[in-house]
């Protein structure tokens, strides 16, 4: 122990006992007290640059003298010796578990040889354009002592009819479901487009109903080996929905003229008529899987078409 008024680092004697002493392995520490703790600890810091002899200080800090408080944390910059550098070549004066306290993502062991096992932590992208980000529906940041960036989430925008939640204005479509998709306004309202697909309409399929990647809707694939142009059926008198199935594609002309005389008119889907009476064929050929109305003046039975 030592204070402005003691002499006892100016004897050589105590000084060569305390080399040996710190020879033999033993770490020697040194505490002040006593007014004008400043001066004697800059003092012991010029003496222990050219003796180092000592390892830690002790200090007694007065409640109304501080001014050693600076100089006391210089004396354990100076004097510790460094024992380890980091990954991010900062210095750690002590063996063991270390964290930089300036980036928590800089740690890893001391080990007592001086040598530095360093964690690597790789933290996964958050919040980018790029395919390997993580997405995050709001703010990405970075917390105090946590190495990787966290996503603080946001309150959502709008929420489509399935559900799903959306935290950007404009144009959205589901990626897991091609029939949901719509607009986010910037007012919080979402405007949905709503699909009726045929085979959930009801819609007569003579195949199967298949559903290709990324369509909304399944497509009827026919099936061809079927055989309907044997098919007979009975035409009421006035209107009548009926299948054209027959093998090929037939001119409607062709395709009615065993009961044109008995036809008032026919039509396609989008309003084209076949006007016997007129001789006019607005529809020009059946097609295969397609239906039509006809309006007959009186009751046609055992009828075929593809005969």
């Amino acid at each position: 122990s030592v204070n402005s008024e003691s002499n006892v680092l100016d004897d050589i004697n105590v000084l060569k006992e305390l080399e040996s002493i710190k020879k033999n392995g033993i770490e020697i520490g040194i505490s002040t007290s006593g007014p004008d703790q400043e001066k004697t600890i800059n003092d012991l810091l010029i003496k222990n640059e050219k003796l180092n002899l000592f390892s830690f200080l002790h200090t007694t800090i007065n409640i109304f003298d501080q001014s050693c408080i600076s100089t006391a944390l210089d004396w354990e910059c100076e004097s510790n010796e460094v024992i380890c550098t980091s990954l991010t070549g900062a210095s750690i004066f002590e063996v063991g578990e270390w964290v930089n306290p300036n980036n928590p993502c800089d740690m890893g062991s001391c080990l007592s040889n001086g040598e530095f096992i360093g964690l690597a932590i790789d933290c996964a992208p958050l919040g980018c354009n790029d395919p390997w980000c993580l997405p995050c529906d709001g703010e990405v940041v970075y917390l105090d002592n946590q190495c990787c960036p966290v996503c603080i989430q946001s309150e959502p925008l709008c929420t489509s009819y399935s559900g799903i939640e959306m935290y950007e204005s404009g144009e959205w479509a589901n990626p897991n479901d091609p029939c949901d998709f719509g607009f986010c306004g910037e007012d919080g309202f979402f405007s949905g487009v709503i699909i009726d697909c045929p085979e959930q309409m009801g819609m007569p399929c003579d195949g199967e109903w298949v559903l290709e990647d990324g369509a909304c809707c399944s497509t009827c694939v026919e099936n061809t080996n079927s055989d309907c142009g044997s098919i007979s059926i009975t035409l009421n008198n006035g209107w009548n929905m009926i299948g054209f199935a027959c093998s090929e594609n037939t001119n409607a002309l062709v395709a009615f003229a065993a009961i044109q005389d008995k036809i008032v008119i026919a039509k396609d889907g989008v309003g084209n008529a076949y006007l016997p009476d007129w001789d006019f064929n607005g529809i020009g050929d059946l097609e295969r899987g397609y239906g039509y109305l006809v309006k007959v003046s009186e009751e046609i039975t055992n009828y075929n078409i593809c005969d």
